[in-house]
């Protein structure tokens, strides 16, 4: 078996026992040809999927970002785990149609892009492909900046900006401020401030909040997820709009990208720059202006009979 600290967070039981609704941590027993959801059972099986169950829809994953099938120890039989998977899970829940959204390209590719291939063996059709984007931590400097976000950062610095770790207690107000940025665009956060709280208490190894501060006040801020070792997912972040005209963002980003180098962090993930196949081209261009590069997201989609 892999070790528990390979196993990345949207794997684990921890996450499934932070997140609420309809969402089950799976697991598959080939030598039974079953698939447990019991905790107590769990470790005694080859894959892990987390999954959601919304009417006749089976989505891989279910609360996070990407999913499919972890192997926990090599040499599996990848077919005959999916295969078991797609049955019973279609048959628990009366269900036929399964969506599969897969990490992008670069995160564990050796891993992904057989399950994705498998399944179109199985009949699986390309939903769309997003765009998502990261930044390569150690490829990454000032220069990766436009020219106009440079300008910012300095701006930042002289007028006495401090980027740093957020404490517990400031949760509530990042999370107001997140809220308020939001609304300014006619969205919510997809997180309650509880569930975000929950979240920090029972992982707060791979929880974590950063502020960029202007003399009293708080001008950004961040929420990401330690996914593995090597990778950090932004899972929300936004400026105060009363500091919008420092692009408070862009020191935020930069301290981060500096305490990641620190940690041996190889890619800060910005999330996806499109949805459902269509790109947003500003939220492109404000991520590519901070030096993001771009990965292709697979979803498939399956009618199982």
């Amino acid at each position: 078996m892999r070790s528990t600290s390979e196993v990345p967070i949207f794997w684990t039981q921890e996450y499934l026992l932070s997140q609420s609704g309809s969402v089950y941590l799976g697991g598959v027993d080939q030598a039974l040809g079953r698939v447990t959801t019991e905790a107590s059972e769990i470790d005694k099986s080859e894959y892990l999927v987390l999954f959601g169950v919304k009417e006749e829809l089976v989505t891989v994953p279910a609360r996070a970002p990407y999913g499919g099938a972890w192997p926990r120890s090599d040499g599996g039989d990848l077919q005959r785990a999916l295969t078991i998977f797609i049955h019973e899970v279609a048959e628990r829940f009366s269900t036929k149609k399964f969506e599969f959204v897969f990490p992008a390209q670069g995160f564990l590719d050796d891993v992904f892009n057989e399950q994705i291939e498998a399944l179109k063996s199985f009949g699986a059709k390309e939903l769309y492909t997003d765009l998502s984007q990261g930044i390569l931590v150690n490829d990454w400097d000032c220069q990766k900046l436009s020219k106009g976000n440079r300008k910012k950062l300095r701006q930042f610095s002289e007028a006495g900006g401090v980027v740093r770790k957020a404490e517990f207690h400031e949760l509530a107000t990042v999370y107001e401020i997140i809220q308020t940025n939001r609304a300014n665009i006619g969205v919510s956060p997809s997180i309650s401030l509880d569930q975000l709280q929950k979240s920090f208490t029972s992982m707060p190894h791979a929880y974590s909040s950063w502020v960029a501060e202007l003399g009293n006040s708080i001008a950004a801020v961040s929420v990401s997820l330690r996914v593995k070792p090597d990778n950090e997912y932004v899972y929300m972040w936004a400026d105060n709009l009363e500091f919008r005209n420092y692009s408070p963002v862009v020191a935020l980003c930069e301290g981060l990208l500096k305490q990641m180098k620190v940690e041996g962090v190889k890619i800060l993930d910005l999330g996806i720059s499109s949805l459902k196949g269509e790109v947003n081209e500003n939220l492109l261009r404000f991520k590519s202006n901070l030096g993001a590069e771009s990965f292709a997201k697979t979803t498939l989609t399956l009618d199982f009979d």
